[in-house]
């Protein structure tokens, strides 16, 4: 059977210590899961990032848009604090005023920033 999930839904109560999971994805990652799901909290656990951290992650560099409106940028909190908890590095840089994907800032010359904040974290840590 082939499901598709082309409606963002929100689930409320997931037990990540957030309000709420947004999920606007269609894939086949999704599609698996809405597949064996038996309800759609199950859905929102098993499709967020959160709940596959491990302490053998690698070092993780998470860009964030402030005024992203398709993932809230409190996910990318969570995420990076619950990464340090395990011994996990991550960093958050956070792109204030910009808004989800770094396609949509290459047209905003406030944001290009974000480049050089990249380039510099990635000879940091592949030296």
């Amino acid at each position: 059977m082939s499901v598709r999930y082309e409606e963002s839904a929100a689930i409320f109560g997931d037990g990540l210590n957030s309000s709420h999971l947004i999920m606007k994805t269609y894939g086949v990652f999704l599609q698996a899961i809405l597949a064996e799901a038996t309800d759609y909290k199950d859905v929102g656990v098993r499709a967020s990032p959160v709940v596959y951290i491990s302490r053998d992650m690698p070092p993780f560099l998470l860009m964030h848009g402030s005024k992203d409106e398709d993932v809230p940028y409190e996910q990318s909190v969570e995420m990076c604090d619950k990464m340090k908890k395990v011994g996990v590095r991550c960093d958050l840089v956070t792109i204030e005023g910009a808004p989800h994907g770094m396609d949509h800032w290459e047209t905003h010359p406030e944001f290009l920033w974000y480049k050089k904040a990249l380039i510099d974290r990635l000879q940091k840590n592949l030296r």
